[in-house]
């Protein structure tokens, strides 16, 4: 089901999208890595059949790709590394992998990664300006959009490490905590990460952050990109730090279920309360909202 959504062009693609890997991850974490691999190819089986009697549209390759996800977080979880090791490991090992099969096209295209990368990147500014024409008609916006698209093209180009790398991690973390829901609903074991309203990153990594941020003081353009890749890849891990504080928060004043959800979805779909948790992130390093850091015992 989810792979059916995944592959349509709705409002729900992008949930479908984001929970892909889900059905192969609790597949392959409770019956084995065969199994896993099985329900990955029948779900591109009856997807891609059922698009093909509508006359629909599939992106096998994406498809794929995020089934395969949960097959790599799988074996990741199995290992019983800490959150942060499991959800970064498979994320850099997802696009590890990612990586030499774009390097493999590209020599089988007789073209450069990176020239493969751009035009992946032109396609889909095209495809969405031609799905927002069916949708709305040729406005004053498209023709804008259509003026920039270079531009635009050219600046998703320079950031898509981190935008990769924060959408993979997201991805990830999402199907972690709903395959432990699934797996506890249904009186399967999952692996325990401890309490996450507890968690922090370590004080240290704060100065990648403000290394970040003064590289755009820097003026050479390649590191001021540089600089822009790490600040949004640092202040994503910073934001967690913020939603663990929220949590933490939470649970001290005894919030409802409902009010918790609609708090964490709030977060997400808006950009005040989301640099406003990022931002309670990077000042817990200093502040220690929790009171949680070990203190130096008195002397004697």
């Amino acid at each position: 089901m989810t792979f059916l959504t995944a592959s349509t062009l709705s409002v729900l693609s992008t949930l479908g999208a984001l929970f892909a890997p889900l059905p192969i991850l609790y597949y392959t974490l409770h019956y084995g890595r065969g199994t896993g691999l099985a329900i990955l190819v029948l779900s591109l089986g009856i997807t891609g059949g059922v698009l093909y009697l509508a006359g629909g549209y599939s992106a096998w390759y994406h498809l794929f790709y995020l089934g395969f996800l949960g097959v790599l977080l799988a074996d990741v979880l199995q290992r019983g590394l800490s959150i942060e090791k499991t959800v970064t490991g498979t994320t850099l090992l997802f696009l590890g992998l990612g990586g030499l099969v774009l390097v493999t096209y590209s020599l089988f295209a007789g073209t450069g990664p990176l020239q493969v990368v751009r035009e992946y990147i032109q396609v889909t500014l095209r495809d969405g300006l031609d799905l927002y024409i069916q949708m709305e008609g040729a406005t004053g916006k498209a023709d804008e959009f259509r003026g920039r698209m270079d531009e635009i093209g050219a600046v998703l180009f320079h950031l898509l490490p981190a935008l990769v790398f924060v959408g993979t991690a997201f991805t990830v973390f999402l199907n972690l905590q709903a395959g432990r829901f699934f797996s506890r609903r249904n009186g399967r074991p999952y692996p325990v990460f401890g309490d996450l309203s507890r968690w922090r990153l370590p004080d240290p990594l704060v100065w990648v952050l403000i290394l970040g941020g003064g590289a755009l003081l820097v003026p050479v353009e390649s590191l001021r990109w540089v600089g822009i890749n790490l600040l949004i890849v640092f202040f994503f891990f910073y934001l967690f730090q913020g939603l663990a504080i929220v949590s933490f928060f939470f649970g001290k004043w005894n919030v409802p279920l409902f009010f918790r959800m609609m708090g964490y979805m709030l977060v997400f779909i808006h950009h005040v309360p989301l640099f406003t948790v990022g931002f309670l992130g990077v000042a817990d390093v200093w502040a220690d909202f929790r009171k949680i850091q070990k203190k130096p015992a008195p002397p004697s």
